[in-house]
């Protein structure tokens, strides 16, 4: 089995514990949620670039790359932002199943701007997980 599975899967898990986690934190303020996940996200970031300096030092930081980690930064901020308040106002089970059409969507976008390649099977599971996903909703 490839690494990047074994990566997927255990994000998998860890995705799929963490909202009913979320949904069981007291009423905290979504500003103070954030500024908790982010200086528990810069920690886990600062240990894994001590533990590989080499990986560390063959980065190289360019005007596009910093544009690019600010954009996608506001856009997984402002999601998780309109995640916690799905969450806080509505049945995990929705907001979860709702939240994860970013997935068909995330593919859908990949193949027409990155012009990744998909089989016929691939495309199948896609249109099936939309369609399964839509009966859970109704």
């Amino acid at each position: 089995m490839q690494s990047y599975i074994l990566y997927a899967l255990a994000a998998m898990l860890l995705y799929s514990i963490s909202p009913i986690l979320h949904k069981t934190i007291p009423k905290l303020s979504t500003p103070h949620l954030i500024l908790i996940y982010s200086i528990v996200g810069t920690v886990l970031a600062s240990i894994i670039l001590i533990a590989h300096p080499n990986k560390a030092a063959n980065t190289q930081i360019t005007k596009t790359g910093i544009i690019l980690a600010v954009a996608t930064g506001l856009l997984i901020n402002a999601a998780f932002l309109l995640y916690i308040k799905a969450l806080r106002t509505g049945p995990t089970s929705i907001a979860v199943i709702l939240k994860n059409m970013s997935i068909p969507l995330t593919i859908i976008l990949a193949i027409f701007l990155l012009k990744e390649q998909i089989t016929l099977t691939k495309a199948a599971g896609i249109v099936l997980g939309i369609i399964s996903i839509i009966l859970v909703l109704i």
